[in-house]
């Protein structure tokens, strides 16, 4: 019997531990619509995080999906007001934590 009691606390620790560290491991590509977080992390590369920064991505700024187009293509967000559109594969490099 204690075993089992074992076993699903386990399992349980599991679940949440799961569900924490996908909310912290999040790129803009995975927020749902009107879903607000901040963004955490710009990417890598230089070029790209300069023409990002100009556009209004800021580190620790509010953000939220608006629309998203089918078939793969451009996202639409808000941010400072206004709604600011990237591709999916940029979306995928900016990491964000929800709010």
């Amino acid at each position: 019997m204690q075993i089992i009691v074992i076993l699903i606390k386990i399992w349980v620790l599991r679940f949440y531990l799961f569900k924490f560290i996908k909310m912290y491991d999040m790129t803009l590509a995975d927020l749902t619509r009107n879903q607000k977080a901040h963004i955490s992390m710009l990417p890598a590369d230089y070029d790209l995080a300069a023409q990002l920064l100009e556009q209004g991505f800021v580190p620790r700024t509010e953000i939220s999906l608006a629309h998203k187009a089918l078939f793969n293509g451009p996202l639409a967000f808000r941010l400072h007001n206004t709604k600011v559109t990237i591709q999916p594969k940029v979306a995928e490099q900016i990491k964000v934590t929800l709010i």
